[in-house]
């Protein structure tokens, strides 16, 4: 046997089956030499050999603290895997064949869907990545075929030329996916490269943390400072619930520009806002309901809306020189109601429509600001003087950092990746006009 046949089955045996997908040093090759080859061939000569390897195109290598690395590429690994893309799945045939572990692949924001709308799956996303995991139940449940026990730790996002978003997933977490949901997400992918959201870099790959949060975390904490603020006054929540720990699935961005998506948006939003002033915050201050004459003359007795009780709340117990931002505040109130009522009482057709993303992006900012005006309002009650907003308010995740690092094309020792995974990942709450310029 030659000495290059022996360095190409030991370079191949460890890509596929000892560390499967990691590269190894020119020392731990020499090591792993029969010993007739040992006592030939020094060190010296088995980095020569990689050299000229590396040459060929059989296999890439990079010095390391002294030391010669090596990665098989592709011309080399074929001729030693025989296995099938449609067997064990084509991205971890991808692996196989000398792809990175952590070069990207990109996809429609379509392929989330199915983990958004299943409730086996614990689904997260934020401004610039997110998290795919089967929940505990569903992975202890036997009724849940092993093929859907699958997780992804992370995605990003990246934007296309036009700024359009799109999902992003570094190929060793898809080489994890059964063969089945490789096939899914295979269907969606997109054959370019584009431009990664740097905080998703900054945190899944240099073990940074990022004060960046989304408009809509921002929006549910807001719900939650009011609440704090009622307390403060004296009164019961404004708000039946916050969200701040439990968002709909919905309040999110668009996956896809459709009608029924949009509508779906407008929906939630507007159960967020309006169906979730308790109307009891408002008893004993304001008359909750009214009286109307009907055409007959008959008088029925009729509840005031949500939106008009915290108008006429707001009228009768605060002055306002200048009212033009809480009157912003009330149609941009009424607008989101309205958005919501055309399609709940009229049947609509679904439509794909590229200007949906701006309009639902329009629309958050719209209602976020409009939030924020009522909490800067309530802040004005003379008990209210003791209270700070928060400028940071740290929230830790159940998610571990992806800290691997970008020069590091794969890591060989287990310990190594469990140290670079060892980063918490934080949120932090920070005004509106940071949200607001960190968004792409």
């Amino acid at each position: 046997m030659a000495l290059e046949e022996a360095i190409s089955d030991i370079i191949a045996d460890y890509w596929l089956n000892v560390n499967p997908y990691c590269g190894m040093p020119s020392s731990e090759v020499y090591n792993r030499l029969p010993e007739d080859f040992q006592i030939k061939a020094p060190i010296e000569d088995i980095r020569s050999e990689l050299q000229k390897m590396d040459e060929n195109g059989k296999v890439s290598i990079r010095e390391v603290h002294g030391d010669l690395w090596v990665y098989p590429k592709k011309k080399l690994l074929k001729i030693y895997d025989s296995s099938k893309a449609e067997e064990v799945g084509l991205y971890t045939k991808q692996l196989r064949l000398g792809g990175s572990q952590i070069e990207h692949r990109f996809f429609r924001r379509q392929v989330i869907d199915r983990y958004k709308q299943d409730p086996r799956y614990r689904f997260g996303e934020w401004d610039y990545g997110g998290t795919i995991q089967i929940s505990d139940e569903a992975y202890l449940d036997s009724s849940v075929p092993e093929s859907d026990k699958v997780s992804i730790q992370s995605f990003g996002i990246a934007y296309t030329d036009k700024g359009e978003k799109v999902v992003a997933v570094i190929l060793s977490d898809l080489g994890d996916l059964s063969v089945e949901h490789q096939r899914y997400w295979s269907s969606f992918e997109i054959k370019k490269k584009y431009a990664l959201d740097s905080d998703y870099v900054r945190t899944d790959f240099e073990a940074e943390f990022s004060d960046r949060i989304s408009i809509f975390s921002a929006f549910t904490q807001e719900l939650e400072e009011i609440n704090k603020i009622c307390a403060l006054i004296g009164e019961q929540p404004l708000f039946k619930k916050t969200f701040v720990n439990d968002p709909p699935r919905e309040f999110n961005w668009l996956t896809k520009p459709t009608t029924r998506e949009y509508n779906s948006f407008i929906h939630t939003l507007d159960k967020m806002i309006s169906e979730n002033i308790d109307r009891d915050f408002f008893k004993g201050k304001i008359e909750l309901n009214e009286e109307i004459q009907n055409d007959n003359g008959k008088v029925r007795v009729v509840s005031k809306g949500s939106i008009r009780l915290l108008e006429e709340y707001l009228a009768k117990y605060w002055r306002f020189p200048h009212p033009e931002p809480k009157n912003e505040m009330i149609r941009a109130f009424r607008n989101i109601r309205k958005a919501r009522q055309k399609p709940a009482h009229v049947a609509v057709e679904d439509k794909y429509d590229i200007t949906y993303p701006q309009q639902q992006r329009n629309l958050i900012f719209q209602a976020y600001r409009a939030i924020r005006t009522l909490r800067l309002l309530l802040m004005k009650h003379p008990k209210v003087k003791s209270y700070v907003p928060p400028r940071v308010a740290p929230k830790r995740t159940n998610r571990l950092s992806r800290t691997r690092l970008v020069s590091a094309r794969n890591c060989t020792s287990i310990l190594h990746k469990l140290l670079l995974c060892m980063c918490s990942k934080f949120w932090f709450f920070k005004a509106f006009t940071k949200s607001m310029s960190n968004s792409p």
